[in-house]
């Protein structure tokens, strides 16, 4: 497995171009790693080893949890256990940030704080574009207040006093690394709580319950990059702590880690009901006054009157009042007051395990704005504890939601829409939740003797193996070209940059080799979108589902490489019903074009695009000759 994830991690990113190239010469990752052409000129080689690599380690994860019973559950297993997630983490830590949108915004943060003394509740990250850090900032973060809460904060301020030392690349990479060593040594932490914990409420599972989360796939090739680790952290040691009677310090905990990220809040409920039916009200209250005082103390920095005047704004621009309004919203509702409800008869400790893990699974299948596979970190945390079925749908989670680390996902939507005529969004949902839901149902009836385990575990290996070599067939057919994908979504709401340091709309591009790379002034400035039309009729299309042009009069963008003549382009706009709304060629464009440190910058009315007073939903950019063509590269795509 240690080799699996060190090809994983090492391989991958390099291949396909997941690496942000800012930080490729840069940090303790930076050393070549020789790859054979055969795999680097092929196009569905990511994907297909992506899906290989993924089905291998999810085996050998499998495999690991049949065989963990014959294991003494003692402390030298739990060094063993230790010892090769250490050594996993030290494969992530020399390896290209491939997933580093967080990384960087986390970093973004830290720096917004304590260098520049601005409250990220008050301030979105586009007041600071001329910042060096900026131009590797997500666009998803740029025009938004945070999202997390002030315990984040205040440990990201740490993490930049340490490590940013003058606000150049190399200190952004050692911020980066920084970040990363603080999750290792939290994630070696949750490991020993849950080891803790278990060893007093069940001890018989201790072992299994451990492993089962410390080498997880969504643990191993993620927990080490995003702050679920940290926010769960804070909520094991809050469990450890009541656990060893400490309730006063076990709230302080809870309080913290829901202050974090917030996706904790439901334990700390579940907690406090818990406490109400068992420890009395008095008790309860005190500990209820306790979490308030700790909220407040946490806030205040930050001023909390900033916090609630910016929180509906940000609700709406971040798209989570949309998840509100959907019906099933209330069906949701229902089932979490009615678990909470039931949780206040009895008066087991497990019950408010079980009671967050299905809130969370909730949320995460109908609220949630974006199924991203680091949320599995928390709810497999905390799963391991009530364990049975909570824990077999967790890690099941944990196997399946990072098929989309490398378009995995999006190759699997788009294979299901071509063959079988089934909906991205359908085959997403079934691709996520399906395996959770079967592994619920076989949890749920595994007394009965049809489900022996070694039988069960053999079944599910096989299934999987029979699966991958299936949904990677058409790749190996084709291996030269790259497969089809579908597309996900993900851009921001309406906006005149398309492309200024990075792509800001969503990229619905085909039969176009779409690549973001440092510019000649250095990987401070702007960066560069490169695109390669592999055939005829491939376009570059930044899609939007509603853009306004009325304040607006050109689209401009800055051409080049300098000193590399640009292949003849056509530039075209598209309409709300995907109609061609002008077609012009950039030839004459060009032409009568200035420069900037060598770059052609172009601008092209609106009006001869026939585009002014109306609804955008599409830019696109084609090459005029057949391939093969010079790769063409642009910067600042924007409407002004």
């Amino acid at each position: 497995m240690l080799v699996l994830v060190g090809l994983y991690d090492e391989l991958l990113p390099r291949l396909d171009g997941s690496a942000d190239p800012a930080f490729v010469r840069t940090g303790p990752w930076a050393f070549d790693l020789p790859l054979p052409a055969f795999v680097t000129n092929s196009g569905g080689a990511p994907i297909f080893l992506s899906l290989v690599l993924l089905s291998a380690i999810a085996t050998a994860y499998v495999v690991g949890l049949g065989v963990i019973h014959r294991l003494p559950g003692d402390r030298r297993t739990l060094l063993i256990v230790l010892g090769f997630s250490v050594l996993a983490s030290v494969i992530m830590l020399v390896s290209p940030p491939s997933r580093n949108a967080d990384l960087d915004y986390y970093a973004f943060e830290g720096r917004m704080i304590i260098r520049d003394g601005q409250n990220p509740y008050a301030v979105p990250a586009r007041a600071l574009a001329d910042d060096a850090w900026f131009p590797v900032l997500s666009p998803t973060w740029r025009a938004l207040t945070t999202g997390y809460g002030p315990a984040w904060l205040a440990i990201a301020s740490g993490v930049d006093v340490v490590t940013d030392h003058g606000g150049g690349l190399s200190d952004l990479a050692r911020t980066l690394t920084g970040f990363r060593l603080l999750f290792v040594v939290l994630g070696s932490f949750n490991a020993l709580f849950i080891w803790s914990i278990l060893g007093i409420i069940a001890p018989e599972r201790r072992l299994t319950g451990t492993i089962a989360y410390v080498w997880n796939p969504v643990v191993l090739l993620i927990g080490v990059e995003h702050n679920d680790t940290a926010m769960l952290f804070l909520a094991l040691l809050g469990i450890w702590l009541e656990v060893h009677g400490r309730p006063a310090l076990a709230i302080v905990a809870l309080t913290l880690s829901a202050l974090l990220k917030y996706l904790t809040g439901p334990l700390l409920i579940a907690y406090l009901v818990w406490r109400w039916r068992s420890a009395g009200r008095r008790r309860t209250l005190v500990l209820a006054i306790l979490a308030a005082v700790t909220t407040g103390l946490v806030f205040l920095p930050f001023d909390p009157i900033v916090f609630l005047s910016h929180l509906p704004t940000y609700l709406h621009q971040s798209g989570r009042l949309d998840h509100i309004e959907q019906a099933s919203f209330l069906l949701v509702a229902m089932v979490v007051i009615g678990s909470l409800i039931a949780l206040s008869w009895p008066r087991q400790l497990n019950q408010v395990f079980s009671v967050a893990t299905l809130v969370l699974f909730a949320y995460l299948a109908e609220l949630s704005r974006d199924w991203f596979p680091w949320y599995v970190v928390s709810v497999l945390g905390i799963s391991t504890l009530p364990g049975g079925w909570w824990l077999g749908a967790a890690a099941t989670s944990g196997v399946t939601w990072i098929l989309g680390l490398h378009q995995g996902t999006a190759y699997l939507a788009g294979l299901a829409q071509s063959s079988l005529g089934l909906a991205p969004s359908l085959t997403v949902a079934l691709t996520f939740f399906g395996p959770a839901v079967l592994a619920c149902l076989v949890g749920m009836t595994s007394y009965h003797p049809f489900w022996r385990a070694r039988p069960l575990r053999g079944l599910a290996i096989g299934i999987g193996l029979i699966a991958m070599v299936a949904v990677a067939l058409p790749i190996l057919v084709d291996w030269s070209s790259p497969p089809i994908v579908a597309d996900l979504g993900g851009g921001l709401w309406p906006g005149p940059e398309i492309f200024g340091t990075a792509l800001e709309w969503d990229d619905w591009s085909w039969n176009t080799h779409v690549t973001q790379i440092g510019t000649p002034i250095g990987p401070a400035g702007p960066r560069s979108l490169c695109l390669t039309f592999q055939s005829a009729g491939g376009a570059f299309y930044a899609h939007h589902p509603h853009f306004a042009t009325g304040d607006y009069q050109a689209l401009t963008f800055l051409l080049g490489p300098p000193g590399q003549s640009s292949p003849p382009l056509i530039l075209s706009v598209r309409d709300t019903a995907g109609q061609t709304l002008g077609t012009v060629s950039l030839a004459l464009y060009q032409s009568h074009a200035q420069y900037h440190d060598g770059w052609q910058e172009v601008k092209v009315p609106l009006s001869d695009l026939h585009a002014e007073e109306t609804v955008v939903t599409g830019v696109l950019l084609q090459s005029a000759s057949p391939p093969p063509t010079p790769t063409v590269c642009i910067q600042q795509l924007a409407f002004r």
